[in-house]
């Protein structure tokens, strides 16, 4: 993971985390607002779908945070 400092800038790692956040944030303001839209089996389909999603925001935003870290060499 240490070479993405060669092919992304700090900006545009925050830029990815922040697009991240939002997708999730509006999916769980859509199930609160909406939930009579899903029912039965398609709601867990929803909340895997939004669990992986949740994911990938944390891994953006880990990846944002440790941009200025010097990589190890273990």
């Amino acid at each position: 993971m240490a070479n993405y400092r060669e092919f992304i800038s700090k900006r545009e790692c925050l830029v990815n985390a922040v697009l991240w956040s939002v997708i999730p944030a509006l999916q769980i303001g859509l199930l609160l607002f909406f939930p009579d839209r899903l029912s039965g089996n398609m709601f867990w389909w929803y909340v895997a779908l939004l669990l992986l999603q949740s994911l990938s925001c944390a891994f953006h935003w880990r990846r944002w945070l440790a941009y200025d870290k010097s990589p190890r060499n273990d």
